[in-house]
Order: structure tokens, then C-alpha cells, then sequence
């Protein structure tokens, strides 16, 4: 028999709780042409009895289990390995894809033979409520994005398996919990990437899940990788300046009205430094860094009027927030008074 066109790659461990729903959604792709290579990770609940029996009643599903536990990256590094496909998809076990997902995702990069990795949109299911996952769509928008995180969202990727070839790329454990980011990271450098307007996958947030464990170890990994990144475009920048861009990359705390105009200084600065290298499409960044200023922005809202006018006024500004998303904004700032 030949080969299929794309290899589902889907390690999985300790799942039972959710594979058999990840699993199905799968095998009800309209595309039908794929192997669903599940590599089970030395799981101790029934993952494998229950992989075992849907293995039994497809022939599509190729089923692998590790000796002993080698963790998610290895795992991940043995599938790439493993697929025969011309693509390779990402799944979770804790994640269900919609029936279209191979079908979208395989017509676009025939389409688009530059296109080496192709994502989508997603809907987030976390404590019982439903939020719509955002991605840039363009090549270079995705570029941009790397400068503050993932651009992609693991579970949804499709990926040429050359990619991976004998002297390709691999994903790198020393970037474990963050290792999508550090890949694409490292292949945008090389290849061109994509996200489709779509919702491909339902994402489902669980207290189990191992992004979520061991938060420091994790963030210190993200900024590795994100001033790797932000190097590229300004090398001389410094310890305090990469400490702020942390802060932007992944907000979490209230800016204050210092910390606010600094963060606009640096966004513009880093505009400034791209248009001397060109190393970014201006128009993308302008996209991606207005945007970037709104969330910014969103986490100011208790200083009033004070971030309004910021918000408002700032260079950084353009069409691509959308105006309802200024106006919530502005209303929740509204309500406010500068300290």
C-alpha cells in the first residue's frame, strides 16, 4: 500500500479520562486518507487497553507504546520519526478536532507548497465556559508574533514531514512545556507558516494537564526563548529592557502609568530598529504590535482616563483593533479614576 497523505501524530498518557473523545474525533475526519499514529508514553491508568480495543477496529490507527516513560518531547521526536505521511498533524489526547480539520488544513498547504506549517483557530474550554482562541493568519504575522509567543497552537498544526528529515529539526526537551514555541521559533527562520480563519480543535483546559505544572521553570523557558527572539531584532538590548518585554509578551499584573509609557516607548523602539534592519514586514508589525498595545492597554484600565488618552494617542494605534474591541476598552476604563 502507499503511503497516506498525512500521519496523525497523538502521544498520549495517563488519558483515559478523554482519549476515546480525541480518538473519535479523528476517525470522523471527512479526509480520510491518514494514519493516526498514537504513541502511548508508558501510561499507568487503562490509555493503552483502551487504544488497544480502537485499534482493533481500525486499520488506520497504528498503535506504539515506550518501554518506560520518555516524556512528551521524546515521544513527540519518535512520532516524527515513526510517520510514513507526506504531513505530519499534531493531536492531544485531551483535545477533540473538528471533522473538517484535515480537510482544510491538507487542501491549503497543496495549495500553498511554501507553507510549511499550517494552523488554525480554536475553541478554548476552560471551567465549564467557552472562549474563542486567536491567531494571526499571515505568514508574516505569525513571523511577528514569535517576538512575544507561540504563534500556533500545537495541537491544531499540520507540518511537512521533511521537515524532519535525518538532519531537519527536532523538538528540543531543554524547552520542555514550551517546546512548540521554541521549534516554530527556529523554523520561521527557514519556512513559511500559516493559520487558517477556521476553529479546527477544541482545546480543553484540565487541572492534569502538564502545561500547567511547574509555572517558574516554565516562564523562565518561555523568556530563554523570547530573548532569543527579541536579540534578533535589537542585540544590545538590556537586562531591564528584556524584563519589560516580558512583561508585554505575557501580561499578567496591572501596569502601572510608568510601566505604561515605557512599554510604548520599547514597542515603538523595536519598530524603529526594524525599519533600519527590515527584518520584519512593517505592515504585519504595525498589525500585530496595535494589537499587542490594546491588551497592554487592557491591563492598565484601572488608571482611568490616564490609559484612555494613552490609547488613543499612541502611534502604535491602527485599524487592526477592531473598533468594538477599542470601545470595550474605553468603557472599562471608563468606570475607572487614576489613582
Amino acid at each position: 500500500m502507499s503511503d497516506p497523505k498525512i500521519s496523525v501524530l497523538m502521544p498520549v498518557y495517563n488519558a483515559e479520562a478523554f482519549v476515546e473523545r480525541s480518538v473519535q474525533s479523528i476517525l470522523n475526519q471527512t479526509w480520510r486518507d491518514f494514519e493516526f499514529l498514537i504513541i502511548d508514553n508508558a501510561s499507568t491508568d487503562n490509555s493503552f487497553a483502551i487504544l488497544q480495543r480502537w485499534a482493533k477496529n481500525d486499520s488506520r490507527i497504528r498503535l506504539l507504546q515506550n518501554e518506560r516513560n520518555l516524556g512528551l518531547v521524546a515521544s513527540l521526536n519518535r512520532g516524527c520519526h515513526e510517520a510514513h505521511g507526506k504531513y505530519i498533524a499534531r493531536m492531544d489526547a485531551d483535545d477533540a478536532s473538528r471533522p473538517k480539520r484535515l480537510e482544510l488544513q491538507i487542501k491549503y498547504m497543496e495549495k500553498h507548497p511554501e507553507v510549511g506549517i499550517c494552523g488554525g483557530q480554536t475553541s478554548r474550554h476552560i471551567a465549564g465556559r467557552q472562549y474563542r482562541g486567536r491567531y494571526f493568519f499571515s505568514s508574516e504575522e505569525c513571523d511577528v508574533t514569535l517576538l512575544f509567543h507561540s504563534c500556533f497552537a500545537h495541537p491544531a498544526v499540520m507540518m511537512k514531514r521533511s521537515l524532519f528529515s535525518a538532519d531537519g529539526y527536532r523538538y528540543d526537551d531543554e524547552f520542555r512545556q514550551v517546546e512548540d514555541y521554541d521549534l516554530w521559533a527556529r523554523m520561521l527562520a527557514d519556512v513559511r507558516g500559516a493559520n487558517l480563519p477556521e476553529v479546527l480543535l477544541d482545546y480543553y483546559s484540565h487541572e492534569n494537564q502538564e502545561s500547567g505544572t511547574n509555572y517558574q521553570a516554565v516562564s523562565t523557558r518561555r523568556n530563554t526563548i523570547r530573548e532569543r527572539v527579541v536579540r534578533g531584532l535589537v542585540p544590545d538590548a538590556t537586562a531591564e529592557e528584556l524584563q519589560l518585554h516580558h512583561r508585554i509578551g505575557f501580561p499578567q499584573d496591572p501596569f502601572d502609568s510608568e510601566e505604561l509609557m515605557r512599554a510604548e516607548r520599547w514597542l515603538l523602539r523595536l519598530i524603529k530598529a526594524n525599519q533600519a534592519s527590515r527584518r520584519y514586514n512593517e505592515t504585519a508589525m504595525r498589525s500585530v504590535f496595535a494589537q499587542r498595545w490594546a491588551l497592554v492597554c487592557g491591563h492598565a484600565t484601572q488608571l482611568g482616563s490616564f490609559t484612555i488618552r494613552k490609547f488613543v494617542a499612541s502611534k502604535l494605534l491602527n485599524r487592526s483593533v477592531s473598533v468594538a474591541s477599542a470601545l470595550k476598552l474605553m468603557v472599562k476604563c471608563g468606570v475607572k479614576k487614576h489613582p
